[in-house]
């Protein structure tokens, strides 16, 4: 065989293969359209009964097929997340026998299986039956179904995974917004299981403990952050101030007074923008100081402080210090 031949062969057979995967793709299509326009008839069909129970009116589900099935998964998920309540809770029960579906389907091979199971779950299962299954699929390899048993362990309010949450947060395993979010939405029950873990062994545990109880705690809450100001770890110093300035906590200025004397940078600085969140000018001279002769993190927070607690002042008597023109420049632009 020449050449030419070699090539004509060569280019048959790549036909060939693109038109079988073109089939493929085709076929694969028809056989994705054909699927949910059932799963469409079957919620057309189901959704008459689904608002009869949500009414809390008498209403018999039909046996179900696979297809029936999903499609009252579907609806059931849709209007639990709209639903507050009694009416919830009868949507919840309605859709007990699929729940335990979705606890078995955790264990699934394919992870958006475990992923969808993950979600319902937070949508249609009950805190104190599903919260354990939840936290265990916290451990998934996949990091899509860690983060829909998030927010699902959110969604029920499971305040017994905060330690987890928590943990999992330190160690990176999920994304910070999305722990701090959970815990925002399990609200301040969760605030009494983080303080907990602020005596953690782990610095990075009792940092990431400091940070979310800012973000879920009261004020009252700050006598527990006080005591991490002088942790040996830098981190957590930083994370424990900045927690203080959010939470309004005043007991604790004097105590940010004293880590403006920090020997690290960005703790001082952390220190200087929670006093100025909590009003405090007298340690104004210090700030000054820091503005203009310490290191750039420090120094930048100085001015910062200075700036949002007297403008007018630090325009007047600090303009010449480059930071401190430079965080009124940027005040001026908002």
């Amino acid at each position: 065989m020449n050449l030419t031949e070699l090539v004509v062969a060569a280019t048959v057979v790549l036909a060939a293969v693109n038109l079988l995967v073109a089939l493929v793709l085709t076929l694969r299509r028809l056989r994705v359209r054909r699927r949910e326009a059932a799963l469409e008839r079957a919620e057309r069909d189901l959704k008459p009964i689904v608002l009869a129970l949500v009414d809390g009116e008498e209403a018999t589900l039909p046996p179900l097929d696979d297809t029936s099935r999903e499609a009252l998964a579907r609806l059931l998920q849709r209007y639990a997340r709209l639903l507050r309540g009694e009416a919830r809770e009868r949507i919840a029960r309605a859709g007990r026998e699929l729940i335990s579906q979705e606890v078995a389907k955790l264990r699934d091979r394919r992870a958006w299986r475990r992923a969808v199971a993950a979600t319902l779950l937070g949508d249609l299962g009950d805190r104190h039956t599903h919260w354990r299954p939840l936290v265990a699929a916290l451990g998934d390899r996949s990091p899509e179904v860690r983060m829909a048993a998030l927010r699902s362990l959110g969604r029920l309010g499971a305040v017994e995974a905060v330690p987890r949450i928590v943990r999992l947060m330190a160690l990176g395993r999920v994304p910070r917004a999305l722990a701090a979010e959970a815990l925002m939405t399990i609200g301040s029950p969760a605030a009494q299981w983080v303080t907990r873990l602020l005596r953690a062994e782990e610095p990075e545990v009792r940092a990431a403990a400091a940070e979310l109880l800012g973000l879920v705690g009261a004020p009252a809450h700050g006598r527990h952050l006080i005591d991490l100001l002088d942790d040996p770890d830098p981190e957590v110093r930083v994370k424990a101030a900045r927690a203080l300035g959010r939470l309004g906590a005043g007991a604790a200025v004097p105590a940010l007074r004293r880590l403006l004397d920090d020997p690290i940078p960005y703790v001082r600085g952390a220190a200087a923008r929670s006093l100025a969140a909590l009003g405090d000018r007298s340690p104004w001279g210090r700030l000054v100081t820091m503005a203009a002769e310490d290191s750039y993190d420090a120094a930048r927070a100085a001015a910062e402080a200075l700036v949002t607690l007297d403008e007018v002042r630090a325009e007047k008597e600090c303009a010449r210090i480059p930071h401190v023109a430079e965080a009124l420049d940027l005040e001026a632009l908002r």
